[in-house]
């Protein structure tokens, strides 16, 4: 191995051992999975929020021997150091000379995503700044990356003394023929516990990962990208280091506060540190924004359909004036200062509803008007943006969205539709992904125009002519679409907790029985013979469970799975199946939570398996965090 004979002759202590090897389908493939582990890390090691490319140097020739010289080299550089830091600028001006004396050039860092180390012969060496997501406890690093295709291997070197990502200092990935082959991975044999640790990670999760991409990639890769959502990267439209650190501040500042006072019912987990991550994200391309306009003056914004308020409490807090209005106050808001403005109402598309004092208007997951955002935004003013996040889809009536494209999904149609929506209201529609956990999560932005100031009242025609089109409908003076109505300001109830308690005890009942004939035993319990049944899929159940009790459900919204989610006591509901629950010890967890003060309130309720089950519960008494008693 070429990388290995040059290694031995520069230093004849370092000795290379192979550390793992796996078997693959084809090199195509490789290298397809391997520029995916450069270019986001961050989808293999779960510390990081991603990867910032310095910069990305390309050759067609085979300087390899070259290359293993100046990793040598720059591991001197590095070691030699006392604080062990990385001089970014000396590092990137360092590879520059070697590789341009090498026939090297330069790349645009744009271009590295159009490069095929599948199809063609090539060397890429490539300057990351692997970005942690903790930046109070860890610093960035930087690695080298080294893909050459000719030679059918990859070196990568991590720049940092300090490995807090996971990465080991040196190892190769190497592939031993073209087709039908084993992937083989070496690193340098050195006896130390933090790199034995390293060497772990990499055996353990880095080849696994890459094998497993492997397997299940596409053929034709470029057949799988069926639209241009597909192929978005995420937060394309921003700079990736800067909104590492600017969401790290913001979840400090607000997330942690908000999650420990959340009043909602909602995941705070969930929603808040996606608000944080929304606003971060607005925070910077409005920066960009400034940046191009050449202007200090922040960005001022309505947020329709705000629900719980809290982006826009982010952003005014912030310093961006702006509002939000949603059709029902939540109990969230009277927990917020008085410079986070909340207004309760119930837009209706018209001319009444138009913003023109307003910079940006902003749709996040605001259902009914989502496809309206961008038509809001185009009529308000000449000057007005718009950002949009759609999440359930739905049409100009209000109603919900109908599918044009049998062969994608709602949410992709629906995509399909707001593009084409914002097309016709002038804008050149921009599209990002955000980092938030959600899968939908893909966003278009309007921020410039497609025609000029003057041609404004022609366009505002063209676009009431394509909402008449759309919904087969006419408008009014008043409104621009005579179909749409706004949802109550009443939340109607979708958890079946309305159904009548018969009807949720008989379907329990049912359930439980139909469960329980799959007979399983409970092994690590006082109760050996303890029956803990076994799984039935939720389309079985519904068979048996007679039609005027499913019709009762449905009437409130809900549905089987909600009702027996409902009853988390007896039931756990996992990929489309039902399974007993079975009882945790919760005398522990009180013992912990009281020597912090914190009063537990356990024995408030009955057990239902001691109860109705006919082995009892698995539980003793003392253990158990329900009531036994039989009064």
């Amino acid at each position: 191995m070429q990388f290995l004979r040059v290694e031995m002759e520069l230093n004849n202590q370092i000795k290379w051992e192979i550390i793992t090897t796996a078997q693959i389908e084809n090199q195509n493939k490789f290298w397809r999975a391997i520029s995916l582990s450069v270019t986001k890390p961050h989808l293999i090691n779960r510390r990081l929020a991603g990867a910032e490319q310095i910069c990305v140097f390309r050759s067609s020739d085979n300087g390899l021997n070259a290359d293993g010289r100046f990793i040598d080299r720059m591991v001197d550089l590095i070691e030699s150091k006392n604080d062990g830091e990385v001089n970014v600028d000396f590092l990137k001006a360092a590879i520059h000379r070697f590789y341009t004396q090498n026939d090297f050039e330069l790349m645009d860092i744009q271009d590295l995503s159009k490069c095929d180390l599948s199809t063609e012969r090539q060397i890429l060496v490539i300057l990351n700044k692997l970005l942690p997501k903790n930046l109070v406890s860890h610093n960035c690093t930087y690695e080298i990356n080294i893909l050459d295709s000719g030679n059918n291997q990859a070196a990568f070197l991590n720049l940092h003394r300090n490995q807090t990502t996971g990465f080991i200092k040196r190892f190769v990935v190497h592939l031993k023929d073209s087709e039908k082959t084993e992937m083989v991975l070496m690193a340098p044999n050195v006896v130390d516990e933090n790199f034995m640790r390293q060497i772990t990670w990499i055996k353990h999760v880095f080849i696994p990962k890459i094998s497993k991409w492997i397997v299940s990639m596409e053929t034709d890769y470029g057949e799988r990208k069926k639209s241009a959502f597909d192929a978005v990267e995420s937060l394309s439209l921003i700079n990736l280091t800067e909104y590492n650190g600017l969401y790290n501040d913001l979840k400090v500042k607000y997330g942690e506060h908000m999650v420990k006072i959340w009043p909602e019912n909602t995941d705070p987990l969930k929603f808040v540190y996606e608000d944080v991550a929304i606003a971060t994200y607005l925070i910077l391309l409005w920066r960009e924004e400034r940046r191009r306009l050449n202007t200090d003056r922040s960005q001022s914004f309505v947020d329709l359909g705000c629900g719980n308020g809290l982006l826009v409490y982010i952003l005014s807090g912030e310093g961006h004036r702006g509002y939000g209005i949603d059709v029902r106050k939540r109990g969230i808001w009277d927990l917020y200062p008085e410079t986070t403005v909340l207004k309760t109402l119930a837009i209706v598309p018209s001319d009444s509803s138009l913003f023109p004092d307003v910079d940006w208007i902003i749709g996040n997951h605001s259902d009914e008007l989502s496809p309206w955002i961008p038509v809001i935004s185009a009529r308000s003013s000449y000057n007005s943006r718009y950002f949009l996040l759609p999440c359930c889809a739905f049409e100009f009536n209000g109603k919900k969205f109908q599918r044009r494209n049998g062969t994608v999904s709602q949410y992709m149609g629906f995509l399909n539709y707001a593009q084409e929506i914002s097309d016709v209201c002038g804008f050149k529609t921009q599209i990002d992904r955000l980092k938030i956990p959600s899968t939908k999560r893909i966003c278009l932005i309007g921020s410039e125009r497609t025609y000029t100031a003057a041609e404004q009242s022609d366009r505002e025609n063209r676009i009431q002519e394509f909402i008449n089109t759309s919904s087969k409908t006419t408008n009014s003076a008043s409104n621009w679409n005579n179909d749409f109505q706004p949802r109550s300001d009443v939340e109607k109830v979708q958890n079946c907790s309305k159904v009548d308690k018969s009807i949720q005890k008989e379907i329990v009942d049912i359930v439980f029985v139909e469960v329980m004939k799959k007979k399983r035993f409970l092994a690590d319990s006082h109760k050996p013979n303890w029956n803990l049944g076994g799984k039935v899929s939720l389309v079985d159940l519904a068979r048996i469970i007679p039609g005027d009790k499913l019709k009762a459900l449905k009437s409130e919204c809900g549905g089987l799975q909600t009702l027996l989610k409902n009853h988390s006591q007896i039931f756990r509901v996992i990929q489309g199946a039902v399974e007993i629950k079975v009882p945790a010890k919760w005398c522990d967890k009180k013992r912990e939570l009281e020597a912090k003060g914190i009063n537990v309130q356990l024995k408030q309720k009955p057990c239902w398996f001691y109860h109705n089950h006919p082995d009892g519960c698995p539980l003793i008494d003392d253990d158990c965090s329900f009531s036994h008693s039989n009064c």
